[in-house]
């Protein structure tokens, strides 16, 4: 069973009503990714919501511009 460990997560807009989670995610065959999962609510109504999961790379997420705490966490899991 893959195990899923947080790494970062962050809430948006005046309520906090966007919301984003990055999970380091190791699988049984030794395999490792990186998913982001989402949650933004229209608050006022007037665009439409969006959630969904998305699956990256270990290395397309080091490429990108994360938080250091969120890279320094991937590395250290990848280390293990």
């Amino acid at each position: 069973m893959a195990t899923r460990t947080l790494i970062t997560e962050t809430r948006r807009g005046a309520l906090g009503q966007n919301e984003d989670w990055w999970y380091f995610v190791a699988n049984d065959d030794g395999s490792r990714h990186i998913e982001h999962e989402w949650s933004y609510v229209d608050a006022h109504g007037k665009g439409k919501d969006s959630a969904g999961t998305k699956k990256l790379t270990v290395e397309e997420f080091l490429k990108d511009n994360h938080n250091a705490a969120a890279v320094g966490k991937v590395k250290e899991l990848m280390a293990r």
